[in-house]
């Protein structure tokens, strides 16, 4: 329910200061992420062999890569586009 509560309020705040949507997102994105690799981890090492446990905080983490990667690219193509 806190959870819920500072996420709606974080919403507000962002969108009452005029915040663009890219930096809310990344906002989010970036608070949310370490959350969900933490109950992840503790998930599967809970219900699952550690090997198990090993190769799915490495697909994470690969994920999280490639969204970087992914996420720089498009930003230095559209700082090119615009100058």
């Amino acid at each position: 329910m806190k959870k819920i509560i500072l996420t709606a309020a974080a919403c507000f705040i962002a969108g009452a200061t005029g915040m663009k949507y890219k930096t809310f997102l990344l906002s989010v994105i970036s608070g949310a992420v370490p959350m969900v690799i933490l109950y992840t981890v503790a998930g599967t090492a809970i219900m699952a062999s550690v090997p198990v446990c090993i190769a799915v905080a490495a697909g994470i983490l690969a994920l999280v890569a490639v969204a970087v990667f992914v996420l720089r690219k498009w930003s230095s193509a559209t700082e090119q586009e615009a100058a």
